[in-house]
């Protein structure tokens, strides 16, 4: 005899947080986790520790903006059009960016910190953006942490330290370390 009890439906499983850290000038070998002693990356070794670390990987154009375009497309560089850094190129219209894709499979899709796409403003298809561009103030426009360094009494003064942001050589952070971009990013 049939009955009208509802069938018992399972909770849906969580889907797992997805968070991608990208660094520039930064080599994997730097990393606690890595077996570096010399520099101390405790929050980094943690969030290795509880996810998935790859361990080889290559980028198809080791340069910064064309790097991005072709992690956010997944096209090379010789299809999305910028080999050599071209700031001013937009994100291919019909090009599915990593944040669509998210955002079509139910996420939501945040970036905070460096997207150095044009305009400054796009979110290639991103929820929110709280950005932090590096002094690309030849577009007109401040970034977040532009306004941040103005909101506490030190607008302009990331750059005091006399490096620009592709130096290949290091100087101490001259700010406290609560104003360093690392820790306003986090």
């Amino acid at each position: 005899m049939p009955t009208n009890k509802p069938a018992k439906t399972r909770p849906p499983k969580p889907r797992p947080n997805v968070l991608l850290i990208c660094a520039d000038h930064w080599a994997a070998e730097h990393l606690g986790c890595a077996g570096n002693r010399a520099i101390l990356t405790p929050g980094l070794d943690e969030i290795a520790a509880r996810g998935t670390r790859y361990r080889n990987a290559y980028s198809e154009c080791p340069v910064c903006i064309p790097a991005r375009r072709t992690l956010m497309t997944g096209l090379s560089p010789r299809s999305h059009g910028d080999r050599r850094f071209n700031d001013q190129l937009r994100m291919p219209p019909d090009a599915v960016t990593m944040a669509q894709a998210f955002r079509a499979a139910g996420y939501q899709a945040d970036a905070v910190g460096k997207l150095h796409v044009h305009p400054q403003r796009d979110r290639i298809g991103f929820d929110a953006v709280v950005l932090d561009d590096e002094g690309r103030s030849q577009w007109g426009a401040l970034d977040d942490y532009d306004i941040y360094l103005g909101d506490v009494g030190l607008a302009g003064r990331q750059f005091d330290h006399g490096m620009s942001n592709n130096e290949y050589h290091w100087r101490p952070w001259h700010l406290a370390e609560r104003h360093h971009p690392t820790a306003w990013a986090g």
